[in-house]
């Protein structure tokens, strides 16, 4: 039996990059390293270190060029990619950081006549560039975080699987004040209900709307079909049920609101009242992920079906207009 209000939504959470670039001055075809220091210093360092770099090198045909950090993984940059995503004021706005290079400007023939690393980033400059002024700036974490090549792509994918909560892992659990009032706490809040899709928090208030309170301080709340926020209250009544989630049964595993396009990202769930004589109404999760990827091992060409071939979810009632 559940008695609970949910407030469920869409949301899409920015977290910052570990970088920030905006720069003052086109940097001179002349300059000295010292010179190249001045201009740099006019980039805002980013938080994050990216690691000790431990090679530069210009390919042959000096159609590109490879950075190998720390993590010895080989990063490999084209000369004309360098080009459009230069981060110099003539080609990024310094206020918006969006892209000023117009694609038919580019030419597939750009070869690099230097590269050398200033303090946490990487100078170029081109040998078909017709501005013979202009120098290329890029943060050596932008580049990092941005390198595209298979085997960068294939670890960060690797990198990037959730966590599973298998291995004695347990739910996260914050307190309601600090989630409203601390934007540290809130922000820890956020990462662990991103890495382990599930969080909860505790002491909050029991009174209608609170929750909404909760999502708001993390973003603005999408409508769905069922408003902003809706109540989940049992109906006896069988025949009035048009959703097992109103009926006093328990409710096999699932996944709500498959058949929308836009399904909601984040769900609030916040239990209002429960009477010490209900029995049973405990929620029980499953690691969806982990689940599939047992499923792929165990069962990797049914796991191929289900994952590459469409299926339409749909939802009807026939006797609601």
């Amino acid at each position: 039996m559940r008695n609970h209000k949910m407030a469920a939504y869409k949301v899409s959470i920015v977290f910052p990059k570990l970088w920030a670039g905006s720069c003052a001055a086109v940097v001179g075809p002349s300059l000295s390293g010292r010179c190249w220091t001045n201009v740099l210093k006019q980039f805002h360092t980013h938080r994050g270190l990216c690691g000790v770099l431990r090679s530069l090198e210009i390919a042959t045909d000096k159609k590109s060029l490879s950075l190998e950090f720390q993590d010895r993984v080989p990063r490999t940059y084209h000369a004309v990619w360098l080009k459009q995503a230069c981060h110099c004021p003539k080609c990024r706005d310094p206020y918006s950081n969006q892209i000023k290079v117009l694609p038919e400007t580019l030419l597939g023939s750009y070869t690099l006549s230097e590269a050398r690393i200033v303090g946490e980033h990487l100078a170029v400059s081109w040998f078909e560039d017709d501005d013979k002024a202009h120098k290329g700036v890029f943060p050596l974490q932008w580049l990092k975080d941005n390198a595209y090549g298979e085997e960068v792509l294939r670890k960060q994918s690797q990198d990037s699987r959730p966590k599973s909560l298998r291995d004695g892992g347990a739910i996260s659990t914050f307190d309601f004040s600090d989630v409203m009032e601390s934007k540290e706490k809130r922000l820890d809040w956020l990462v662990r209900l991103l890495e382990d899709g599930v969080s909860v928090v505790k002491r909050t208030p029991c009174e209608s709307g609170t929750v909404l309170k909760l999502a708001k301080n993390i973003h603005h709340i999408q409508p769905t079909l069922y408003d902003v926020m809706f109540d989940v209250v049992i109906i006896h009544e069988e025949k009035e049920v048009k959703n097992l989630a109103y009926a006093p049964k328990s409710l096999p595993f699932h996944t709500d609101a498959p058949y929308y396009q836009g399904r909601p990202g984040i769900q609030f769930l916040h239990c209002l009242k429960r009477d010490d004589c209900v029995r049973g109404g405990d929620n029980v999760l499953i690691d969806l992920l982990v689940a599939a990827e047992d499923f792929r091992n165990h069962c990797p060409d049914d796991f191929k079906v289900l994952s590459q071939v469409h299926t339409t979810f749909y939802r009807i009632h026939y006797q609601t207009d």
